[in-house]
């Protein structure tokens, strides 16, 4: 199983082979660690290899030494917010494809989500599948 900088695992569902090394790789930032614990699981049972960072220096660092094709935040850390992470991504990565949780905020008319420019957003509380299904339409977005 590849280990990532610091306190990160990639862990898909099941053996890692040659296989998942196709599967995408997905960073989740929350830092609630259960949620962020379960929300991994959940999507390695659904096809991809995940991470998992509880802050906005893990995130930061969990980019600088590892690829991943999709980073999903939450929007409240307790170092900065996801909007934070996701202006990092975009400065680092810029290819990545980028998704905000929140429960708290609507993205309109606000300049620092302007400025972040997430590719999607999912309202918490949400449904993994549907979450699922963002990121296959966002990463089947950025192939064309």
């Amino acid at each position: 199983m590849p280990h990532l900088r610091a306190s990160f695992t990639l862990i898909p569902f099941g053996r890692m082979d040659e296989a998942s090394e196709q599967l995408p790789r997905v960073l989740i930032v929350d830092n609630h660690v259960v949620f962020a614990n379960v929300l991994r699981t959940t999507l390695a049972m659904r096809g991809f290899v995940c991470g998992v960072a509880h802050s906005l220096a893990a995130a930061t660092e969990a980019i600088d030494f590892n690829t991943f094709d999709v980073v999903i935040s939450d929007y409240h850390l307790d170092d900065g917010s996801g909007l934070d992470v996701l202006r990092e991504v975009k400065e680092r990565a810029p290819e990545v494809v980028t998704i905000l949780m929140t429960g708290s905020i609507t993205p309109d008319g606000n300049e620092e989500f302007r400025r972040a420019m997430p590719h999607a957003t999912i309202q918490k509380p949400f449904a993994v599948d549907a979450l699922r299904d963002l990121i296959q339409q966002k990463l089947a977005a950025k192939r064309r």
